[in-house]
């Protein structure tokens, strides 16, 4: 049984995505299948399982992030489902712009992080005839994202097209026991904790190129649990060495 405060939380997220059904046709998911969309996924495809789910690819992604997409398709299935690649090779922004937390100052990271958020899922959407994209980001993850809800709301239109964040104020916490409770199926590198940095309530679904956070451990975690995306990490940028 759910607890009356997740279920309130999710009585929240169904009013959000009813508002979002009711104000644009052909909705569509994003999906990085981290947890957060995941569990969106999870609750839109249970009443629409013919909506639309993007996955957008750097080619960069950790193992188990791969895996658990095939795995997830092959015994769960989506009916409609799409993979979008990534408009730059992060190789080469790496090269270019230097290292997240090693060797990258502030304001090429704020130019790499335009570039990466280049509206290109938007335009794929639009040229599919879709309107609104439902997305997990929340609150909690960014400064950024937190002003962005607290600005536009869950339900806003950018460039076009609806943002809708259904669960944009939730906690890691709230997703986690509604999670279990619920029975989602879930990217297995949440459970690869190092504390106290990297717990299944922090740690991020985001590829072995990214070293944000090296000083708190992040190469550390990489070479612990994903030895071979460490290997490569190493061959390309030795400096991570210093990290471990």
């Amino acid at each position: 049984m759910l607890p009356s405060w997740i279920t309130n939380k999710l009585l929240k997220t169904y009013r959000t995505l009813d508002e979002c059904y009711s104000k644009y046709s052909t909705p569509y998911i994003s999906c990085s299948w981290g947890k957060d969309s995941s569990l969106v996924m999870y609750l839109v495809l249970a009443d629409r399982p013919e909506m639309p789910v993007v996955f957008m690819d750097s080619g960069y992604n950790m193992s188990d992030t791969y895996k658990f997409r095939d795995w997830y398709l092959e015994n769960i299935g989506i009916e409609n489902y799409h993979e979008v690649p990534c408009p730059e090779d992060y190789i080469e922004l790496n090269i270019k712009y230097g290292l997240p937390s090693i060797d990258r100052t502030q304001s090429d990271h704020e130019k790499v992080k335009r570039i990466i958020k280049k509206d290109v899922l938007d335009e794929y959407a639009k040229k599919q005839g879709w309107d609104c994209c439902i997305w997990g980001i929340r609150a909690e993850e960014t400064r950024g994202r937190a002003i962005l809800l607290r600005d536009k709301g869950l339900l806003y239109e950018s460039n076009g097209i609806g943002k809708c964040s259904p669960i944009g104020w939730w906690k890691a916490r709230d997703l986690w026991v509604a999670i279990d409770i619920l029975g989602v199926p879930y990217n297995p590198l949440y459970d690869k904790e190092l504390p106290p940095f990297f717990t299944r309530e922090t740690n991020k679904n985001s590829g072995w190129l990214t070293t944000d956070k090296a000083n708190k451990g992040r190469v550390m975690w990489l070479k612990r649990f994903y030895p071979d995306e460490y290997n490569k990490l190493a061959n390309l940028f030795p400096e991570v060495q210093n990290y471990v």
